[in-house]
């Protein structure tokens, strides 16, 4: 399968919150084609792009939508803390579409790494052979 963009459609099946409008279209067809590289993301940067798109028409065009992860909550007077979960990109952690897209470009660095052959050693016991 070749690499390619998600279209507004599908765009719009992934966040049915964002108005259909020509915001959107240059959103998907412009500003985030720019930063999704098809060589890089191959078969995923459909899926890439799809959650970028509707991470930036989230911030742009439903402000609303913009929220970062739950780091606290109080009922009456009991409450607790949590850690932020450690989004890479702060700006990317305010969305839902955002937090999507960190966990797969994590994923596509994983599959990078393993490929490019730089997984760890296999474990090998005193006289060299390796399990």
């Amino acid at each position: 399968m070749a690499a390619s963009y998600a279209s507004k459609a599908e765009v719009l099946a992934l966040a049915p919150e964002l108005p259909d409008n020509a915001v959107l279209t240059l959103i998907v067809d412009t500003i985030t084609q720019q930063l999704i590289d098809l060589d890089e993301w191959g078969d995923d940067a459909k899926e890439g792009h799809r959650t970028l798109a509707a991470h930036y028409g989230t911030i742009i065009l439903n402000p609303s939508g913009v929220s970062g992860p739950v780091t606290a909550r109080k009922i009456d007077k009991i409450g607790e803390n949590y850690a932020s979960g450690g989004v890479v990109d702060a700006e990317l952690g305010l969305t839902v579409y955002g937090r999507m897209h960190v966990a797969l470009r994590s994923m596509l660095s994983n599959l990078v790494t393993q490929s490019a052959g730089n997984e760890p050693p296999g474990f090998s016991l005193p006289d060299e052979r390796i399990l």
